[in-house]
């Protein structure tokens, strides 16, 4: 059996209707693809893809997870790497998202933007119209724009005023605290649609796949009734 679908239970034997209770968002900055290094890139290409596989060998039959590109370098070099993620992401089923930068977004056709300030992220929206997705950092629960999609909520933020918002705000939510498969369960059980995953990922000692399969199985674990077997 495949380390994609290995463990004790046969984890991925039956397919799951719909998506996950929260799915993974996963920061990649563009250092990791080498910047310039043909070797490094191609490395990280195909540790992305791996995991990609590993997440489309869950149980679900859909999969609902975010990369966030970090742009660092030049903008020709930012958009080049851009593209091959965009079509990957867009291949495999998962949403891209660009930090901060909207013409990188556009030319690169992600799926949308991350803000990390938060009247930014107000603005865009008269300006990329309706369908492009727009998530922003937020440093507390009281204010949140009616115009964004995804709300993340700085560590400050408990678990219990991101539950409230859930229940009250339309829009998706997730914590910035860094989550692995030991303590993502409260985040889950809280409400949150995404778990910031990308220390975890990014730093696995083995892959990012296997990181994926670990935090997949532990969010399964978590909504699993308990006599279930």
């Amino acid at each position: 059996m495949k380390w994609w679908n290995m463990n004790e239970e046969n984890w991925n034997k039956d397919k799951k209707k719909g998506a996950p209770p929260s799915g993974l968002f996963w920061t990649i900055n563009e250092s990791a693809f080498g910047a310039g290094d043909e070797k490094t890139a191609l490395d990280m290409v195909r540790r992305l893809r791996m995991a990609i596989l590993a997440i489309n060998a869950s149980p679900y039959e859909k999969n609902a997870h975010i990369i966030e590109f970090v742009a660092e370098g030049n903008a020709a070099e930012s958009l080049k790497i851009l593209e091959g993620l965009q079509a990957i992401t867009s291949h495999s089923g998962l949403v891209l998202l660009v930090r901060d930068s909207l013409s990188l977004a556009a030319q690169s056709k992600a799926d949308g933007i991350v803000f990390t300030d938060v009247e930014k992220a107000v603005e865009a929206r008269s300006l990329i119209g309706d369908d492009p997705i727009i998530a922003a950092h937020l440093e507390s629960v009281d204010e949140i724009p009616n115009n964004i999609d995804l709300a993340i909520f700085s560590d400050k933020c408990s678990m219990q005023d991101i539950t409230k918002v859930k229940i009250s705000s339309p829009c998706t939510v997730m914590s910035n605290v860094a989550l692995n498969n030991e303590n993502c369960g409260a985040y889950v059980q809280a409400g949150c649609d995404f778990l910031n995953a990308s220390e975890y990922l990014n730093a696995h000692p083995e892959s990012p796949a296997k990181a994926a399969v670990n935090m997949l199985y532990a969010i399964d674990l978590t909504v699993r009734p308990a006599n279930a077997h």
